[in-house]
């Protein structure tokens, strides 16, 4: 519930108090990037533990590992959760329109 509410306090999801409710996009699929999602739900996206390390100062993999990490995370930014929609693989739930 705690990823369902930071979610919906950004405005991407809206969710429905009482007996039958829940939640839905609180915005177009299309206008909503993955990277955008990754960010709100996974904030600090580390490839590894370097905190306390004591090579840190001098290990050339530390500033190799957060390029890697902004690199994924522009590449979320160019996909939109409508695509990722369409090359699921999971059975598609219609619910009404309200």
């Amino acid at each position: 519930m705690k990823v369902v509410n930071q979610l919906a306090q950004a405005g991407l999801l809206a969710t429905v108090r009482g007996r039958s409710g829940g939640f839905r996009l609180g915005r177009s699929a299309e206008d909503m990037t993955l990277g955008e999602v990754v960010r709100l739900t996974e904030p600090c996206i580390q490839l590894a533990d370097c905190d306390g390390c004591i090579l840190q100062s001098h290990c050339g993999l530390t500033g190799m590992l957060h390029q890697a990490a902004q690199a994924f995370l522009r590449t979320l930014d160019g996909q939109t959760l409508a695509m990722a929609a369409r090359t699921s693989r999971l059975p598609q739930r219609v619910l009404p329109a309200e």
